[in-house]
């Protein structure tokens, strides 16, 4: 019988798996966690040997929600591309799944716990609560901008001094316009 070949990392090829191997790979596909993140865990098996026997153990994959429910479930928040790159699934099925689990109105086992500032993204919390909208952050922003009654006063009773003079120029022109109801040839 000839000696079975060996690759160049050591492996032997078609060497037969082991039950702690499979006990592995059967627990990655049941939790549905990414298999090329943790080849760590199969010291001499390739990627490829790794999936091919993965795919044929029989065993249903867990559903996209469930994987999504199950990242979130250590109480971190998230936003959907971190998501995404967690689970190795495209972001629209994430923004889709998460949608459908941010509703108030259905079975809503996740909410919006805030959106981040400049670029705005939805930051994802595990459990029911209420969800933020966008115009939060820029009321509140605004709320800190705005000018007391007292100044708004005072500048409206002093009679338009605050207001830059007008171009005579610019005035008979738009007088023009407005007049003829065509611009000013």
């Amino acid at each position: 019988m000839p000696e079975k070949m060996k690759r160049e990392d050591g492996a032997v090829k078609g060497a037969p798996w082991t039950q702690d191997e499979l006990r592995i790979l059967r627990g990655l596909k049941e939790r549905g966690a990414v298999l090329k993140k943790h080849m760590h865990l199969l010291p001499g098996r390739t990627y490829e040997g790794a999936l091919f026997k993965q795919r044929h153990m029989q065993l249903k994959p867990l559903p996209s929600s469930q994987r999504v429910r199950n990242l979130l479930s250590d109480g971190v928040e998230r936003t959907g591309r971190e998501i995404a790159d967690a689970l190795a699934i495209p972001r629209k099925t994430v923004s889709d799944l998460l949608r459908y689990a941010t509703d108030p109105d259905g079975k809503q086992w996740a909410h919006v716990s805030r959106i981040t500032e400049g670029y705005p993204q939805l930051v994802y919390a595990i459990g029911p609560g209420e969800n933020a909208r966008y115009g939060d952050a820029i009321s509140a922003k605004l709320a800190d901008e705005e000018e007391s009654d007292d100044v708004l006063d005072a500048r409206y009773r002093s009679n338009a001094a605050w207001w830059p003079c007008a171009d005579r120029v610019v005035v008979s022109a738009m007088n023009a316009m407005i007049c003829a109801g065509r611009a000013a040839a």
